[in-house]
């Protein structure tokens, strides 16, 4: 079969003739202006048909970063759990490896920490408060060597080493941690790191044998898991009165002290005020 074109440089149709190999031939007449509307049309669908091809290949590819970053983002969701699972499990074993120590009467050995064991660790042996009245000098919110009277918290409450410091952040391993803990046996007197008043002597379901004293001036100290109170609400304490003694009550897998220090009702760091007392 043959298709032969006709046309006139001025003219205004294009003939076109289709002869097959056998029978009679076929002629018919298009206008030019439908002609090319046809191949202007053609040319548009064939232009369309590239941008939607590079378009389906461009969003073939974003769907596939996306789901490499999913896959990416799962993987590191279960890197961070993993390492979650590991420090509850590293906190737990040292807990066990300190109460066994306790029990088989070596806690000495623990209490006495050398400063190169603590360094890193962020556990450090500290100097429990002094009994003592008089006046401070902070390292910490308080403006560097201001006199402080006993009405703000100083020092610690007794005698062990830091297991566990100050975290603010929530989001860090472990969630936030509104203070410090103190690993310390059972039955270790507990005292007071400022004057004040008793707000609140009682069961907390979380802190266990729970004492709250108010400062009467922005500062509230917290002593949680005690194993017996020895003060009441609105009691009056002074700066080292023994106030409890220390336990294992409430939400807690080992021997210890919670110590809170709120200013304003707002959680700050204890460490902040351990400071040294006034040599004047």
């Amino acid at each position: 079969m043959k298709t032969r074109l006709n046309t006139l440089a001025k003219g205004k149709h294009l003939n076109f003739m289709i002869y097959p190999d056998q029978g009679k031939g076929i002629s018919f007449r298009v206008s030019k202006i439908v002609a090319y509307a046809l191949v202007g049309v053609l040319g548009i669908l064939i232009a369309l048909f590239i941008v939607f091809a590079i378009s389906l290949g461009e969003i073939s590819h974003r769907a596939f970063l996306a789901k490499s970053l999913l896959q990416e983002n799962e993987k590191l969701r279960d890197y961070n759990a993993r390492v979650t699972e590991l420090e509850r499990e590293l906190n737990e074993y040292r807990d066990l490896t300190l109460h066994i120590a306790q029990l088989a009467g070596v806690e000495g050995a623990f209490e006495n920490r050398s400063a190169s064991t603590s360094q890193g660790t962020g556990q450090e042996q500290v100097p429990s408060i002094q009994t003592e009245k008089g006046n401070v000098i902070l390292s910490g919110d308080e403006p560097q060597g201001a006199v402080i009277g006993d009405s703000i918290p100083f020092g610690l409450p007794l005698d062990g080493w830091i297991s566990k410091g100050f975290i603010q952040d929530p989001k860090s391993l472990g969630g936030a941690h509104p203070g410090i803990d103190i690993a310390a046996s059972v039955g270790k007197e507990v005292r007071v790191t400022a004057s004040g008043l008793v707000k609140f002597a009682g069961w907390d379901d979380h802190y266990g044998n729970l004492i709250i004293i108010d400062h009467k001036n922005g500062y509230e100290t917290y002593y949680g898991h005690n194993s017996q109170l020895q003060v009441s609400k609105q009691e009056k304490v002074q700066r080292g009165q023994v106030i409890a003694l220390s336990g294992n009550s409430g939400r807690s897998s080992a021997p210890h002290l919670h110590y809170e220090i709120k200013k304003d009702g707002v959680s700050v760091n204890p460490e902040k005020y351990l400071g040294k007392k006034d040599e004047k």
